[in-house]
C-alpha cells in the first residue's frame, strides 16, 4: 500500500498492487453523480463507515461489473458503481450482499429519477412512487423507474465467486 491519499479532505489508503490473495471478491464504489441521490443516499443505501465525498465504498463478495444508472432524458449519471479494488485497499467499507447492494442501488437510483420528474413522491416510499408515475409525460422516465424498482438487477448480473 503506499502512503495515504487525501480526496476531499478524507485520507484513503490506496492499493499499489492488485489485490491479495487473501480477499476474495471486490471493493466497490457506489458514486453518487447527482444531487437527487446525495440527498436520498443515506436512506437507501446500506450503512457503511467508508463514504467519502459523494463515494459509498462496500466489500462484496462476488464479482460486479460497472454499472451505470443514467436520465434517458438528459443521459446523464445518476448513480454509478465501480469495482476499485485495483486502486483502494478496503479503507473500513461494509461487507453486503451483492444482491442486497445492487437492489438498494436500483432503488436510489429510481427514486433519485423520480424526484426529478414526479410529485408527491415520499423518499424511499415504493407506493407514493408507483402512483405518481401516472402523472410522468415521458414514458422513457416510467420505464427507467420501474425497471430499477422492481426488475433490477437481473439473476444475469449477480454472479457470486
Amino acid at each position: 500500500m503506499s502512503a495515504a491519499t487525501s480526496t476531499n479532505g478524507v485520507d484513503m489508503v490506496v492499493s499499489e498492487s492488485s489485490p491479495n490473495s487473501e480477499q476474495s471478491g471486490c471493493l466497490v464504489a457506489v458514486d453518487l453523480s447527482c444531487m437527487e441521490a446525495t440527498e436520498l443516499a443515506a436512506r437507501i443505501l446500506p450503512t457503511t463507515a467508508a463514504v467519502y465525498a459523494h463515494r459509498w465504498f462496500y466489500f462484496v463478495k462476488s464479482t460486479l461489473p460497472d454499472e451505470n444508472f443514467a436520465d434517458p432524458v438528459f443521459d446523464k449519471a445518476l448513480v454509478e458503481i465501480r469495482d476499485v479494488t485495483a486502486e483502494f485497499a478496503n479503507i473500513g467499507a461494509s461487507e453486503v450482499e451483492i444482491g442486497q447492494l445492487l437492489r438498494a442501488v436500483g432503488r436510489l437510483a429510481a427514486f433519485s429519477l423520480a424526484k426529478r420528474y414526479c410529485e408527491g413522491v415520499v423518499d424511499g416510499d415504493d407506493e407514493s412512487l408507483v402512483c405518481a408515475l401516472d402523472n410522468v409525460v415521458n414514458p422513457s422516465v416510467v420505464d427507467r423507474i420501474v425497471l430499477w424498482l422492481f426488475d433490477y438487477p437481473s439473476s444475469a448480473i449477480i454472479c457470486d465467486v
